[in-house]
């Protein structure tokens, strides 16, 4: 009872420390009580264990059941300690309800197809996977607690960006040359816009007023270059 007991309080305690760090206490109570039902409902106990395993989604819920395993374990070993004219006797009682026996002496076959368990490896696997996503969902909750919202909302955002620009682009159609329209659009635009700001650059060169145009000539009178008019 200790080998399939033990493991099994370690599956339960992964399985049910998840909740309770994500949600509030009445809300984690309630989620617990939900989850032991769950577990006692695929168990294979009753319901019986053909009855569920037929069903594929309920076969995936019972993979990760730690009681399943639990269960179909402790009734392994218990009928494996019983008498031959005992287990011959409800080999058709366990085989109804999804527990198969091996022919040739009787004894719980251990398949997959068949509710016994034969080790309690299973339940320690099923532990270890509850462990680990315990582990992963609290540091995903710490990294969101100190500014992965954020960075979460960036990384949307540049998604978002990326695919709208992927979209436009793509609703653009191409000439011979490879050339989309928009590709076009952006390139008389730019031109239009460099003509605009010469043009700009010529009326304001324009507007600044120039002083007279002046020309010096040799006075006879004076020694000196005197300025004066061309009408002079």
């Amino acid at each position: 009872i200790f080998l399939a007991v033990f493991p099994f309080v370690c599956a339960i305690f992964g399985m049910l420390y998840t909740p309770s760090f994500l949600l509030d206490g009445a809300q984690a109570q309630l989620c617990a009580i939900i989850l032991a039902f769950l577990c006692y409902l695929f168990c294979g106990a009753d319901p019986s264990f053909k009855a569920m395993w037929d069903v594929a989604p309920f076969k995936a819920i019972m993979v990760i059941d730690p009681l399943r395993w639990t269960y179909g374990y402790l009734i392994t070993e218990d009928v494996k300690r019983q008498s031959r004219f005992l287990r011959e006797a409800s080999v058709p009682e366990f085989e109804k309800r999804g527990y198969y026996f091996d022919r040739t002496d009787f004894m719980p076959d251990t398949s997959w197809n068949s509710g016994f368990v034969g080790d309690v490896w299973p339940i320690w696997l099923v532990a270890l996977c509850y462990h680990i996503l315990a582990l992963a969902a609290l540091v995903l909750l710490q990294w969101w607690r100190l500014g992965g919202k954020q960075q979460f909302k960036k990384l949307v955002q540049k998604v978002w960006c990326c695919s709208k620009k992927k979209t436009s682009n793509g609703n653009g159609t191409t000439d011979g040359n490879g050339h989309s329209d928009s590709d076009s659009d952006s390139d008389n635009a730019g031109s239009l816009r460099k003509i605009s700001s010469s043009g700009k650059d010529l009326a304001a060169q324009s507007s600044v007023p120039r002083p007279a145009e002046q020309q010096w000539r040799y006075s006879p009178h004076d020694d000196r270059y005197q300025s004066g008019s061309d009408s002079d």
